[in-house]
């Protein structure tokens, strides 16, 4: 079947000549249409609105339908609808401020109205409305590019490998909207303003010889409507939807194509910082202004469309990992699906808290959306609790010289709101940092490998510095533990501020038991023990009865602590669930804690070989049950486990007893 094709009219600025331009589009379409639709670039209205009322009372009518984009100037705003996508006469439709439109056959329109700004406004874009154009690419069409890209603004650098316009218009030209070409690759690109025609070679939108061939783009910018330079303000074509195309068909090449004029940045190279007022954020230029190295112009691009957020490995002992043999469990206090709670070494105060990620990142901008939103949850439940003490938290982290992020809590006085902002500003000036404020509704995207300081403050304020050489490690304690806050300036460095460990533990204890009902990780389904009734409507019961299933599993095995007192719910528990302990009891080493409720012990043995008359030291590694009620089991810790019915394919032994371990879980220790 023969490809379908549309025959599409585009029109440069209007400027509120709609009868010349209707007139004009009737008579090519009278001689070469019919034609699908119009499309206008640049202004479409002018001050002088006599004509449009022409168009709205029904005197002048558009011959063919037509698109428009939204205003570029404050002025022409009151012609536009506060809605997007709407008829504003018969014919005449306004797309909106961005977005892609399906036409005939699945042609593909993308478009963004007004000009490049700071502020995201009816008649200004930002780079967060690029972000979402991008992401529309992805959904609408798998990466393949779009067919037709309208602007009425100039993209930035066009003209690089041709012959330039006739004036010079580059100065006047967006970076973002050369950064959308260059992700989008749409095979058409048209815009206006500028009331020049200018039709620029068609330049491939992939790598020779390390890219698969792509469709090439043609760009073109027309005149406006009417114009006295001559200049060219209607363009006719005919086209079909990429995704009706052959591939063969639609990668070939034009015998004067030239290379990419847009390199894939962002910001430009003289601007090193892009603050928007609306849901926006930091864009940060890291490259260097001339490296002299040529690099691949699609590997910002593809490191964005590939990100899978996997944590990174560690190059050696981490403290935070909470799967490392190295973390201090005993300080733990609450763990969630991706974050936990542990109290740090050396603390400034007795709830002094780190949130940490389970897994290994080095910064809060490499996490996952699950796990930052899971941050904020903590943060949230951290700010409940310190309000219940007449307290407020400060946070604070540093990505600098640090493996696993933490991100540090430490409340003070509520008394002391008004001096915390002043105490972070004196702490930057006596160590000659800069300290930005960022506005409230900014987020903050940083480059992966960045280095910076990011501060919370209860009186709303967030604070950053990026650092390039040298930063205080202890900056974020220093001013907390200054005078015009906690005053304890002997505690600033944490190593001179040790507890022993029972202490350590105690602390842990209490905090854990104080932050309980604030503690969203208890959150859980509803459970029960198989065995306790609920019911408590009975009225001749004298005494109130525990709501706690407990047995004891014999063998001399004494019940936990924690299983008495505890409110865990687990049924492969011997202790509170309803399995039996009816086989061998053997003894091993816990060798790995990586799985949930579960571990892997290692059986030390003697075999004897009858040939050599002698014993060869061996080994078997086991997966066994961990209750709860077993808190504190570490690598190394010896265990004794007694079989039970299966409890799942390769578990069919529950621990029992735990016992300190010598050390060393290296060492041959037969059982």
């Amino acid at each position: 079947m023969a490809t379908k094709m549309q025959k599409i009219l585009v029109s440069g600025d209007v400027d509120g000549k709609f009868s010349q331009l209707f007139q004009r589009v009737e008579t090519v379409n009278k001689k070469a249409g019919p034609f699908d639709m119009l499309l206008c670039v640049g202004n479409f209205f002018a001050s002088d609105d006599t004509e449009w009322k022409l168009c709205l009372n029904g005197t002048l009518k558009t011959p063919v339908a037509t698109y428009i984009l939204g205003p570029n100037t404050k002025e022409l705003e009151n012609f536009y609808p506060n809605t997007e996508v709407e008829e504003l006469c018969p014919n005449i439709m306004y797309l909106g401020r961005k977005g892609v439109l399906t036409g005939p056959s699945k042609l593909k329109l993308m478009y963004l109205s007004g000009i490049e700004g700071r502020k995201s406004s009816s008649n200004h874009f930002t780079a967060d409305d690029i972000k979402t154009l991008e992401r529309l690419a992805e959904y609408e069409n798998s990466l393949k590019g779009v067919d037709i890209l309208i602007t009425s603004q100039w993209p930035k650098g066009v003209s690089k490998y041709v012959m330039p316009p006739q004036r010079n218009v580059d100065e006047n030209g967006s970076q973002l909207i050369s950064q959308l070409a260059r992700i989008v690759t749409p095979r058409y690109h048209f815009c206006g303003l500028e009331n020049v025609h200018y039709e620029r070679l068609p330049y491939r939108n992939h790598r020779i010889l390390s890219e698969s061939a792509k469709h090439v783009t043609r760009f073109l910018s027309l005149g406006k409507v009417g114009n006295s330079q001559k200049q060219k303000w209607l363009y006719a074509f005919s086209i079909a939807s990429l995704s009706s195309m052959d591939a063969s068909e639609l990668v070939k090449q034009p015998v004067d194509v030239t290379e990419n004029p847009y390199s894939l940045q962002i910001i430009p190279q003289n601007e090193t910082l892009l603050v928007q007022e609306t849901p926006v954020q930091y864009f940060y230029d890291m490259n260097p202004t001339n490296t002299g190295k040529r690099r691949h112009e699609n590997q910002n691009f593809q490191s964005k469309r590939q990100k899978q957020w996997k944590p990174t490995q560690p190059t050696g002992p981490c403290w935070f990992c909470l799967g490392s043999p190295d973390v201090e469990k005993h300080l733990v206090v609450s763990i969630g699906n991706d974050i936990y709670l542990t109290l740090p070494k050396g603390g400034l105060v007795s709830d002094h808290i780190l949130i940490c990620p389970i897994a290994h990142f080095a910064a809060t901008v490499d996490l996952p959306p699950e796990a930052l939103a899971e941050v904020n949850k903590f943060k949230n439940a951290l700010r409940k609790f310190y309000d219940s003490q007449q307290k407020i938290p400060i946070f604070f982290e540093r990505n600098f010289r640090t493996q696993h992020f933490q991100i540090q809590v430490v409340p003070v006085s509520r008394k002391l709101e008004n001096k915390i902002f002043a105490a972070f500003k004196r702490c930057a000036e006596q160590n000659e940092l800069k300290l930005q404020t960022m506005p409230d509704s900014t987020e903050l995207d940083i480059p992966s490998g960045v280095a910076y300081f990011y501060a919370e403050i209860p009186s709303g304020e967030r604070l950053l510095h990026l650092i390039n050489k040298r930063f205080p490690l202890q900056f974020g304690r220093e001013v907390v533990a200054s005078p015009d806050l906690l005053d304890i300036p002997d505690k600033v460095d944490w190593k001179k501020c040790p507890n022993e460990f029972a202490q350590e533990k105690q602390i842990a204890e209490e905090f854990k038991n104080n932050f309980k009902p604030f503690d969203f990780t208890n959150e859980r389904a509803f459970q029960k023990q198989p065995t306790i009734f609920l019911n408590r409507k009975k009225t001749l019961a004298k005494k109130k009865k525990s709501l706690r299933y407990v047995r004891n599993v014999g063998l001399g095995f004494k019940t936990p602590r924690e299983a008495i007192e505890g409110t865990y719910i687990d049924k492969k528990c011997p202790f509170t669930g309803d399995i039996s302990i009816r086989g061998r009891i053997l003894t091993g080493i816990v060798q790995k804690m990586k799985m949930q409720r579960t571990i892997v012990i290692r059986r030390d043995y003697l075999h004897y070989v009858k040939k050599y008359n002698r014993f060869e030291k061996r080994h078997k590694n086991m997966s066994v049950h961990l209750s709860p009620c077993f808190r504190d089991v570490k690598i190394g810790d010896v265990v004794t486990v007694g079989e039970c019915r299966p409890l799942s394919k390769t578990v069919r032994f529950n621990v029992l007893k735990v016992t300190k371990g010598p050390g060393s879980k290296k060492q041959f220790q037969k059982f």
